[in-house]
């Protein structure tokens, strides 16, 4: 995210604080539109099952095949790759998944 920020940055005709400021919130507004899967999944290995089992989780992830893996760790899965890692035996109770899906930010943060 931060090469593909400058790169963005250097392409700027005008450089003033109130263009960087509109590029900057532009760029941002979109990374977190498009890693909204990827926050899912986090609350999900951390909000939904016990701490010490959370290694079955990456272990099943890591046994899938390591093209999707590339495209997880580049950002850019497919609709079929996320309804794969979603897919299968869970490593975390279905409920426990959807409730840490659905839990407020804040409440996360006080737990």
């Amino acid at each position: 995210l931060a090469v593909s920020l400058a790169d963005r940055l250097a392409q700027m005709q005008t450089f003033t604080s109130e263009t960087l400021h509109a590029t900057i919130a532009h760029f941002a507004s979109q990374a977190w539109q498009q890693q909204r899967f990827f926050r899912m999944l986090n609350r999900m290995l951390f909000l939904a099952g016990p701490a010490d089992q959370r290694w079955q989780v990456m272990q099943r992830f890591y046994g899938l095949p390591e093209n999707l893996i590339a495209r997880f760790y580049a950002g850019k899965l497919t609709l079929s790759d996320r309804l794969r890692i979603l897919s299968g035996k869970p490593p975390v109770p279905v409920l426990a998944a959807l409730q840490a899906i659905m839990t407020p930010h804040r409440q996360q943060a006080m737990q």
